[in-house]
């Protein structure tokens, strides 16, 4: 979506991403996919503001208002689908632990 609408928009030259609570997740998995192999652009755009708000950036898991028992855990998954096994780390890939490791890409 962002790719589409710089392409649709010449003018555009810097490029602003915020995200509040699961929303800065997804910008900052944005920023990663966007970010030029120099790091010197996004979306062929320059960086200029990246912030997140309430973002649960280590997962949910251990993290909420009422503690969520291991054993209910899974079920997150027939909540919300996708974005509950992620936010509980129950997902395979273990995309929420990837990007904090300091040496992934999503740490650039």
């Amino acid at each position: 979506e962002i790719r589409g609408l710089v392409a649709s928009s010449p003018g555009l030259t810097d490029l602003s991403l915020v995200g509040n609570s699961l929303g800065g997740l997804y910008v900052r998995y944005a920023a990663t996919e966007l970010l030029s192999e120099d790091g010197l652009s996004v979306a062929g755009l320059r960086p200029a503001t990246f912030a997140t708000i309430g973002c649960p950036h280590l997962g949910v898991r251990k993290f909420t208002f009422v503690p969520v028992p291991d054993w209910l855990q899974p079920a997150a998954s027939v909540l919300v689908g996708r974005t509950g096994e992620e936010l509980m780390l129950q997902d395979k890939g273990q995309l929420l632990l990837e990007m904090t490791r300091q040496d992934s890409r999503y740490m650039r």
